[in-house]
């Protein structure tokens, strides 16, 4: 069952819940929930899935390196 959400895209479309494969810097976080666009197709993470990405890219020193 497709779920749509009460909010909108900057797009303006309506976002819907999905899943989606996360990598991040060549780190792999599985098959994560998002929200989707289903009128341009952006996908939106959670706060605590940016959070957690961002705690293991500090942990890694990947971000460093990369600049």
């Amino acid at each position: 069952m497709e779920v749509v959400l009460p909010i909108r895209c900057k797009c303006g479309g309506k976002l819907k819940k999905s899943k989606t494969k996360v990598e991040f810097f060549g780190i792999d976080f599985g098959i994560q929930s998002c929200e989707v666009c289903m009128q341009c197709g952006s996908e939106y993470l959670s706060q605590e899935l940016i959070e957690t990405i961002e705690k293991e890219v500090r942990r890694t020193g990947l971000l460093g390196s990369m600049m």
